[in-house]
């Protein structure tokens, strides 16, 4: 692992911990707000890690080897990448590993929640119901 690899590794430590500890509609709205937002730029570390992690080149990490890794610089920071492996299929993919290694006070701004907001109230009313939430994350787009 390369020394700039290696520095963020250790920097994204705590954004891991603490995203893992998020519940499910936590994190959707985390990679929502990620996926509606220009950060490319901004987050080149946290992907060229992912690249250089992806060892098999599969465009998603294996979680039982990410899991090593990690036991060897914190067993919180390992037993938070179980914590990521939600769909229980072993793997965690380029998004869900950006939203977890992100800066949370970063993409958590006004702007930013606002524009989740207006994307997930669909009838524009100015107030999220249950329904529209329940579409949402149905994916329903009506």
């Amino acid at each position: 692992m390369s020394d700039i690899s290696f520095k963020t590794l250790i920097e994204v430590l705590p954004n891991l911990k603490h995203y893992a500890e998020f519940d499910q509609l936590c994190r959707i709205l985390t990679i929502l707000n990620l996926s509606t937002t220009d950060n490319d730029s901004k987050y080149n570390d946290i992907k060229n890690l992912f690249i250089e992690l992806d060892v098999k080149k599969e465009g998603k990490l294996n979680v039982n080897f990410i899991k090593k890794i990690f036991t060897k610089l914190d067993s919180d920071a390992a037993n938070a990448i179980m914590k990521l492996n939600i769909t229980n299929k072993n793997f965690i993919e380029y998004s869900e590993w950006l939203s977890a290694c992100c800066n949370k006070k970063e993409i958590f701004i006004d702007k930013n929640l606002r524009r989740v907001f207006d994307i997930i109230d669909i009838d524009k009313s100015g107030n999220i119901s249950q329904q529209e939430i329940k579409d949402f994350l149905k994916g329903d787009k009506n």
